[in-house]
Formats: structure tokens, sequence, C-alpha cells
């Protein structure tokens, strides 16, 4: 069920739409005439058997009167599924309209499509943000990072993340995603085309300076999954400093380190905010400074760095998951049979197949 309801709430998924999710399941729904693609295989749609089965069982999911096969519409709305199925693999709630759904002792994501959808509702406006992560202490608003000459309105977009009601009165922290690789994540951002020059849009590197809050770089892989559901949990950072330290562990007077290590200053660096770690640096006024990373993201940081007063230090994902008690596994699908409100189940075989559903000459 919530495979069908991804595919109806997304309108169309992405090719790789498979990797997020359980594949054999995937591959079921798909022959047995749930799935279809688009008309030009690009991607892929809820069939009229699938929104009936999610219509009978009180989701209202309308069918989706625009079909796109091509351009920048349909590419911005595949980011923004990708994007969702992502954060669906961290176990979150990808099916919020509303800020006011969020509920505090769980992990929802409201996705932009979502606001921008609601008639006679501009509240996002021109922001080029991909929704609000809403975690137990802090509200991530993630952006994705696409190629090209690209623009956006900083204070504009802060406004709309900082204020109450979207950001649900917890403190912002950008995401800068949307690669799978984390280095040519940061490539991309430091080396994007300048924007227009006739506009006072920025680039999201020059976006970097203007934002208030830190701004933490995310890949769209396994690694950056858990990446995020570390940075998800309470008060992670003086957790992992007190696990590292032991006995050595000092609470920091500054707010732009975490702690101590041989007299220098420590900063978790898990969440790689590269602005955070360059602000960090200035601040320690030609003291070297420590930064400890996750081990996926060493390598990238150390090239980052290089010739500059910075020891970076690694650890491993998964003893930064036991630490926090974390369960390895990411997201496992549920098999037991959906139950309707009235206590009975689906029989899907009541739901006739189509002529148009399912793959190009079934």
């Amino acid at each position: 069920m919530d495979y069908l309801r991804l595919l109806a709430w997304c309108k169309d998924l992405p090719q790789n739409a498979a990797q997020y999710l359980h594949a054999d399941t995937w591959e079921e729904l798909f022959d047995r005439g749930f799935v279809r693609e688009n008309r030009s295989g690009t991607c892929f749609r809820s069939a009229v058997k699938a929104l009936d089965v999610l219509n009978y069982t009180g989701f209202d999911y309308p069918q989706d009167k625009r079909t796109l096969s091509a351009g920048s519409v349909l590419s911005r709305r595949l980011e923004l599924s990708e994007l969702t199925l992502f954060l669906y693999s961290l176990r979150a709630d990808v099916f919020l309209d509303s800020p006011t759904q969020y509920r505090p002792e769980s992990l929802c994501f409201l996705p932009s499509f979502a606001l921008r959808r609601k008639q006679a509702a501009n509240i996002l406006g021109g922001t080029r943000l991909a929704g609000f992560l809403y975690s137990p202490q802090t509200t991530f608003v993630p952006y994705f990072i696409r190629d090209g000459r690209e623009g956006l309105y900083p204070h504009a977009e802060q406004a709309a993340f900082h204020g109450e009601y979207l950001s649900n009165k917890k403190p912002a922290a950008v995401v800068y995603t949307g690669k799978s690789d984390l280095d040519e994540l940061i490539r991309t951002v430091h080396h994007a085309e300048q924007v227009n020059f006739r506009t006072k849009a920025v680039t999201f590197r020059d976006a970097m300076k203007d934002f208030s809050c830190p701004v933490c770089f995310v890949p769209l892989s396994e690694d950056g999954l858990r990446q995020l559901r570390i940075m998800c949990v309470p008060d992670y950072k003086i957790k992992l400093a007190k696990a590292s330290l032991e006995n050595e562990y000092r609470d920091s007077k500054y707010t732009w380190c975490d702690s101590y290590y041989m007299g220098e200053p420590l900063i978790i660096g898990v969440d790689f905010n590269l602005k955070g770690f360059e602000q960090a640096l200035e601040y320690a006024n030609g003291s070297r400074i420590h930064i400890l990373v996750l081990d996926f993201q060493m390598d990238v940081l150390r090239e980052y760095f290089l010739g500059k007063s910075v020891k970076i230090h690694s650890i491993k994902i998964r003893e930064v998951e036991e630490i926090l008690r974390l369960p390895k596994a990411l997201r496992t699908p549920d098999f037991s049979p959906y139950q309707t409100k009235e206590g009975g189940f689906i029989n899907t075989t009541d739901f006739k197949t189509h002529r148009k559903i399912g793959r190009p000459g079934d």
C-alpha cells in the first residue's frame, strides 16, 4: 500500500525507483498491472487499477490529468520524487501535506509539491527548497542540486524556512543533495557558472554565505541515508564527542566547536557542514582544529582542506550507529496484509486490469 501511495502521491517516479524499494515487491506490482511506464518510457506512473485500490481503502488520489513525457517540469517532478523515496527509506512519513500534521515523536517529510498543489495558496512563492524534513530537534530543508546555471534568492528562501509555521518552531539546517557521490555534489556546487547578472539570484555556492544556518552536504546514496539518519538523532554530536573522548571530554565554551582534543578545538563533522568548518578555521585564529567525520567523508574533506591547519579523523558508520543505538537495517518492508478501517482485508483480484496498464505490448 505504501508503494501504491508513493506512486499516486508523487505522480511520477524515476526509473531508478527500485533501488529505494523492495525489488521483488516493486516488480510484482509492475507485473500485476498496478504500475505502468509513461508513454516515453522515462518514468513510472500509477495505473487506474492502483488508484481504484487506493480509493477503495480511503485514500483519495485522483488520476493525474497532466501527462508529462519530457521537459523541465517533469525533470523537477522526478527530482522531488527521488528525494521523497530517499527519505521514505529513512523511515520518514513522507505523506504530509501540512506542517500541522507533524508529530513531535516521529520523523516526517513535507514535500514542497504538497504545498504548491493547494489551490489559491502560494506560500512558497518562487523558492527552490524541496520541502521540510522534521526531526525531533531540527527542521532540515533539502535542496536538489542540478548541473548548469541556476540561481536562487537566499533571503527569500530563509524567510520561508525560518517562519514559525513551516519550521514548526525548530532551528533550520539546509541540506544540499541530489548527487549520489559526495565529491561530485561538492564540485557541482562550487564550480557552478555565474547566474544571469541581470538578476539578484546567486549560485548555491554563494547562497551558502547568506544562509544563517548550517549548510550540510548529503549524497543520495546509502552512505548519505545513514549520515542523515545520524543527524536526526537528538544531541548526536554530544553523544559522539563523549563516546570518542571518554574521560577526556570537556564541554566547549564556543558554539563553533563541540569539545577539545589535545587542547585543540574538536568538531563533530558528521553533518558535513562545510560552511561551519570554514568558519571554525577562522575562529580558531591560527590554531589547529580537529574534525571527526564518517569514513566515506574522510578523503573528500582531506582534499578540500589540503594545506590548511586541519587534522581530520574518521569513524566508521556502523560504529556511530552502535553508539547511537540505531538499527543496522534502514527500512524493511511490511508484508502483512493491509487491513481496512472496517477490519477487513483487500483482495486485489477484485480489481480488473485495464488494457493500457503494464509494459508496452502487454
